[in-house]
């Protein structure tokens, strides 16, 4: 005879097991990416899912482009206008886009939608951008572009820089540009490049200037989250590169969304897969360095290659300067930045979606 004890354990047991299954059967790491031929291949992890196809990030997801797919989907899908994806499964949805924007003259120019946050929303795509400069930007790109309905562009660049590849708006509806004027991009920068240092000289310098390099551009990051908490996106923001000023601002804003610690490591380092600062020099007009590079231009390939590069150590230097010197990321925004409590629920209110 079974005991009212063991009765009790069978029936919790009976309710928890759907509960574990379904945590498990979850959506995740859905990735997009596009073919030199315009095919598109959508690939995730977790069960079978319909894959849902809008022009609209928000939706409504109407056309269907497969009932039933099992952790992968691909298909010809035009660049324009923008495509994104919804995965739909019992246990919740996910949406993916491209996540380098296929632009002809773009550098470093990706959404920072699709994160996923330590409570379980996913930033939306569509509503934040980082990139370089623009400077390379075609009548196509433009176009593009003003498609995405960009309201507001924050270029953290220096006034030298800008006046040099100043961003030309050819699209309809230009966004609002903010910038600050100031002469150096760091205050340390100049440091960098003395003595005609070797590689292993460089990356300690590198990190070096990432101690500074957020309290550089508090002003600057103190624009972008009060225009952002003011509901004013979707919004770009640039340095020249897209690497060190921008990677620290996106780390910064997707950290104040909640998003782990990995995965803004993981954005800021996906800079060394998306662009060639070699190329980048190679074809700049009659020899002369983009904005930002002609120093850089006279380092050796080995010193010039840690300058470039995406290095973990960077950004980690950065945030550990922080922690120890105010306590928290979170600090830092709301004394540093001036960004209140209310203003960080509108920021997460605006740009995360339930999954």
């Amino acid at each position: 005879m079974i005991a009212r004890r063991d009765v009790l354990m069978m029936s919790f047991a009976a309710i928890a097991l759907p509960q574990t299954s379904l945590a498990a059967a979850r959506l995740t790491g859905a990735t997009c990416k596009r073919a030199a031929d315009g095919r598109v291949t959508l690939t995730w992890s977790g069960p079978a899912a319909g894959v849902r196809m809008s022009n609209n990030p928000d939706g409504p997801f109407a056309k269907v482009l497969q009932a039933n797919a099992k952790g992968q989907w691909a298909g010809p899908v035009p660049v324009a206008p923008r495509p994104y994806f919804r995965l739909s499964s019992q246990a919740g949805n996910l949406d993916v886009a491209e996540r380098l924007l296929p632009l002809q003259g773009g550098r470093n120019f990706r959404d920072l939608g699709g994160y996923m946050t330590n409570d379980g929303r996913q930033v939306r795509w569509g509503r934040l951008f980082r990139s370089g400069s623009m400077v390379d930007l075609t009548a196509a790109d433009y176009a593009y572009l003003s498609s995405l309905g960009i309201q507001v562009i924050c270029d953290f660049r220096s006034t030298e820089e800008r006046d040099q590849e100043p961003i030309r708006w050819s699209g309809a509806n230009p966004p609002a540009m903010i910038a600050r004027n100031y002469a150096n991009a760091s205050s340390s920068q100049g440091s960098l490049f003395a003595g005609n240092p070797d590689g292993p000289t460089v990356r300690l310098r590198m990190a070096k200037l990432y101690e500074t390099l957020p309290y550089d551009h508090i002003e600057s990051y103190r624009l972008m989250f009060s225009k952002l908490a003011a509901g004013q996106a979707p919004l770009a923001f640039n340095c020249s590169a897209g690497k060190d000023r921008t990677g620290v601002g996106a780390a910064l804003l997707l950290t104040t969304l909640g998003v782990p610690w990995t995965t803004v490591l993981g954005d800021y380092t996906l800079t060394d897969d998306v662009i060639n600062f070699e190329t980048i020099l190679q074809r700049s007009p009659k020899g002369k360095p983009p904005a930002g590079f002609n120093e850089v231009s006279q380092l050796s390939k080995d010193a010039r290659a840690q300058l470039q590069r995406a290095d973990p150590l960077y950004l980690q230097t950065a945030f550990s300067t922080i922690k120890r010197q105010e306590g928290s990321i979170a600090a830092f925004v709301r004394g540093r930045l001036g960004v209140s409590d209310d203003e960080v629920r509108s920021l997460r209110a605006n740009l995360l979606r339930p999954v």
